[in-house]
């Protein structure tokens, strides 16, 4: 038995979220919704803080995460078109957000399952269940809701219950693999330097191989 940070488990609960969208989360709003609804469980985890805000659910820490994982490369966002803005009521539009990596989801589905049993299916259905509907239709479902109506402007509705380490069901080295496969600190840099080395005309056939480097002083 390993821990996990509360931050790394908040990475990949939204990275399962948002793999259950079959086309993408369509707008930014959406998301916080389909987010939202699990934690209104009262056995459920509540990996984020959610605030009540003039267009319904929203959560700071949700975002940052959203933020985190687009600058890592493990979520894209990317502008929607005409066709569906019009179908779900978009108002000016707004992105798709959809998952990029899906080799780790059995994994994280794992890890959710160990933390609380039923959280995967609570958030299965919240995504089945309000994931596509219309946006106006789906800001007035969650509105109706006794917590959210009984909240003022900027109330906070749920605070997160994560502890600030998590027991996952995985060795101490596994923990640590995880840990640095979701680090924004260490992956935002490789991500980068991937980047630019596509980009770079460097032949590799004329880079020097040297068996060691040197040691200063030697």
């Amino acid at each position: 038995m390993g821990t996990i940070s509360a931050d790394t488990f908040r990475r990949l609960y939204l990275l399962y979220v948002l793999a259950q969208f079959p086309r993408g989360s369509f707008g930014l709003k959406r998301l916080h919704k389909v987010a939202y609804i699990p934690e209104r469980d009262r056995e459920s985890v509540r990996p984020f803080e959610f605030k009540k805000h003039l267009y319904g659910q929203y959560s700071e820490s949700l975002d940052d995460i959203k933020d985190q994982l687009i600058s890592m490369g493990y979520v894209a966002a990317v502008p929607l078109d005409t066709a569906v803005v019009a179908s779900l009521d978009l108002p000016g539009g707004g992105n798709r957000f959809f998952v990029t990596e899906r080799s780790n989801l059995p994994l994280y589905r794992q890890l959710l399952v160990g933390v609380s049993s039923g959280l995967p299916g609570l958030i299965d259905r919240a995504v089945r269940e309000y994931g596509y509907k219309r946006e106006k239709e789906l800001v007035a479902l969650c509105y109706e809701f006794p917590e959210f109506a009984a909240a003022k402007e900027g109330d906070v509705i749920f605070e997160s219950n994560l502890p600030e380490h998590i027991d996952v069901n995985l060795s101490d080295d596994e923990c640590e693999d995880l840990e640095l496969s979701l680090k924004p600190e260490l992956v935002i840099p490789m991500v980068r330097l991937a980047e630019a080395l596509d980009e770079t005309d460097l032949d590799w056939n004329k880079v020097q191989e040297v068996e060691r480097l040197p040691v200063p002083g030697s």
